[in-house]
């Protein structure tokens, strides 16, 4: 087996880690562990952590390209990286060319399940660091927010984006009405309003021939979208409830008495865009402002229409976000995935359960598996695996719905309920 042996020291000294140190000992941990054929050798003397320019690692970063070695052992972990973003871009590298990789200081092995585990823990701090500039980003939004501007993209349905100029010479875009497209707007609300459902407000929009700005038919999201968009509401005190009521961020600065019923509103930090995907953020994340465009719809009828279509779907469906075991725990009898059960209350999800399909059949007659517990418990147990003390924040927290899912797919060969007891086997 093919095995590369990394160190790095800032500074030559004579203490216990130097490069000469790091090498033998990982020289050890290597002819103890594995059948060594050849050993690959590539050090950074005076270097430091904080970046990846360093000759002795770029080059090491081309032969992991070319998979010249299994393993890859390093002394410590901040031997090859202090950077938490880099560190999970080389464990991402590695991963990519099936190498090995072992830290011997810190018991760090991506070749055992805890080893994986470890690896998106630090993809955990990587995202940390990306939400510090996350963080600095929306302080931005939030200035650009206070002067009501528009800023950029397509333009919703009724309005046009014109440059304006402002006392200091500066300009900003902002919102022009389009009076034809306008009053589709006003059609869609006012018919979504009497009949209450999408499909019905869809049916007469292709009846009476109300296209989209491009001239094709409305989708049923895309006339959601028009429905829920608070950019056409009056900015009245009506507004100004409604959004401080859902706890919407709004200027310190606006007052009900600045709400006067003569602009729209302007909405700002409404969705999130993750990779392959963008949702929309609750309404106590939004940023709102009063812009610079005349409304097209009372803030009343805007309220009422979110009312209708909240109600149109109280139970929103339940996703697999809600369930990490999805399609992961098996029926112990049966030998087939458990479905994911919910109750509702007032509109949240309150009970998550795991119920196998042919639980009727005399055959079965399994006992439901209470999900949020069994997730937790199963998650304390990974807490102890690696050493996370109980007055710490565990895993459960730390991770989001994804990476505990890829934990758990990484982790776990099978996993059986059998009404009494879940089994979980570890990869």
């Amino acid at each position: 087996m093919n095995i590369a042996i990394y160190s790095r020291k800032s500074k030559a000294t004579a203490s216990g880690d130097s490069i000469k140190n790091q090498i033998g000992l990982c020289q050890e941990f290597a002819h103890a562990h594995y059948d060594v054929s050849h050993l690959h050798i590539y050090e950074d003397e005076g270097f430091s952590g904080s970046h990846t320019k360093r000759p002795g690692f770029q080059q090491m970063l081309l032969d992991v390209k070319e998979k010249k070695f299994d393993v890859l052992i390093c002394y410590r972990l901040d031997r090859i990286s202090r950077n938490v973003l880099d560190f999970s871009s080389i464990l991402e590298l590695l991963t990519k060319h099936h190498i090995e990789f072992v830290s011997i200081r810190d018991h760090f092995d991506t070749s055992t399940p805890m080893g994986r585990a470890m690896m998106y823990i630090a993809s955990v701090f990587a995202q940390l660091e990306k939400e510090t500039i996350a963080e600095r980003i929306q302080d931005n939004m939030y200035k650009l927010a206070e002067s009501g501007r528009w800023l950029g993209g397509m333009t919703p349905l009724g309005y046009r984006s014109r440059r304006t100029h402002t006392s200091n010479g500066k300009s900003h875009a902002v919102l022009e009405l389009l009076p034809e497209e306008a009053s589709h707007v006003k059609t869609i609300f006012n018919t979504y309003e009497q009949c209450k459902s999408l499909q019905e407000l869809q049916t007469y929009t292709r009846r009476h021939h109300i296209k989209s700005r491009r001239n094709n038919n409305f989708s049923l999201s895309a006339l959601k979208n028009i429905l829920a968009n608070p950019v056409y509401m009056t900015a009245d005190l009506q507004a100004y409830n409604y959004f401080s009521h859902h706890k919407a961020y709004m200027n310190p600065n606006l007052t009900p008495a600045s709400f006067t019923g003569r602009q729209g509103i302007m909405a700002y930090n409404k969705h999130l865009e993750e990779k392959h995907r963008i949702s929309k953020k609750s309404l106590s994340e939004w940023i709102i402002a009063i812009g610079h465009h005349t409304p097209i719809i009372p803030s009343k009828q805007w309220i009422s229409v979110q009312s209708i279509l909240h109600h149109a779907n109280p139970n929103p469906p339940l996703c697999h976000e809600k369930a990490l075991f999805s399609q992961l725990l098996h029926c112990k009898t049966c030998q087939i995935p458990l479905e994911t059960k919910g109750i509702y209350q007032h509109h949240q999800l309150r009970y998550l359960y795991y119920q196998c399909p042919h639980k009727k059949n005399p055959s079965c007659g399994l006992l439901n598996l209470s999900g949020f517990k069994a997730e937790q418990q199963l998650f304390q147990y990974f807490d102890q695996l690696i050493g996370i003390p109980c007055e710490r924040t565990g895993l459960e927290q730390l991770l989001s719905y994804t990476e505990k899912r890829r934990l758990l797919i990484q982790l776990i060969a099978s996993m059986t309920w059998d009404g009494h007891t879940l089994e979980v086997i570890l990869r």
